[in-house]
């Protein structure tokens, strides 16, 4: 099975940030380079399919040209309910989900043991 057609990487981008006064995660910078960009990059190297779930600002991650689904949910509930959206938005039956809180994630989860 080839891991890299089959998995949809998801980068979850969603949230309220109620800990961080409202301000989006996704767009704070790390090295010049948004954190939700390090994310998406890293799951670009290893999947041919790469959305963001996202529900705000929503202009600046469609500019990168991925699919960007927002939560189907109301008051964006939580990341369960961005993960909920991408499924339901019709993404493969296998999906790779990571926050924009691992900016620093690198290849790896679909290297052999």
């Amino acid at each position: 099975m080839n891991l890299m057609t089959t998995i949809t990487g998801v980068v979850l981008a969603g949230g309220k940030a109620r800990r961080m006064g409202g301000v989006d995660k996704g767009l704070l910078e790390l090295n010049g380079k948004p954190l939700w960009q390090h994310v998406a990059d890293a799951l670009m190297t290893q999947l041919s399919h790469v959305v963001v779930n996202a529900n705000r600002h929503q202009e600046i991650y469609q500019a990168s040209g991925l699919k960007v689904i927002e939560d189907s949910l109301a008051d964006y509930p939580g990341p369960l309910a961005g993960m909920l959206s991408v499924m339901q938005a019709g993404s493969r039956r296998v999906v790779f989900v990571l926050s924009v809180r691992y900016s620093l994630y690198s290849r790896g989860f679909s290297s052999p043991a």
